[in-house]
């Protein structure tokens, strides 16, 4: 693919700028498995070419991104890890139990529970491939500043 990203001003962002953003915005967020966000872009993908020409058409008519809400998403709270800490009057000795439900009942009577989360953002797919078209257009920028030794 030929295609180089060059950023000379919002009027000037093409479809196809846009395009190749979409793409590595799909493609970094399916491989990517933090949240899931499949259903967005497979519900943005029904009218890519209408939902592409609207980005566009906001990004010139609002120089940009900076003044429009839309793009904020919010942030969801994920399960991150589960750590337990033994009461002093726990049992000692090892128990199974094949119902699920008696294995978290025994889990709490015997153990102090922490649960531990993380925050993550869960965006519309134009913020994904705002994203990705800023990669595209500065991530050459800094790799050029970057030590070969790295």
């Amino acid at each position: 693919m030929s295609y180089q990203a060059t950023f000379t001003g919002w009027q000037n962002l093409t479809l196809e700028d846009l395009v190749v953003a979409y793409r590595k915005a799909k493609a970094d967020c399916f491989f990517g498995n933090t949240f899931p966000t499949a259903i967005k872009f497979a519900e943005y993908e029904q009218d890519l070419l209408a939902n592409l020409k609207s980005l566009l058409a906001s990004l010139k008519t609002n120089n940009g991104f900076a003044k429009n809400s839309d793009y904020l998403g919010e942030f969801r709270l994920l399960p991150k890890k589960l750590s337990f800490e033994p009461k002093a009057i726990a049992d000692d000795g090892h128990v199974h139990f094949s119902n699920p439900q008696r294995a978290f009942e025994h889990l709490t009577k015997n153990n102090e529970l922490t649960p531990e989360f993380q925050i993550v953002g869960d965006f519309p797919v134009d913020s994904h491939i705002i994203s990705a078209l800023w990669i595209n257009i500065t991530d050459h920028k800094f790799d050029t500043c970057l030590n070969i030794s790295f």
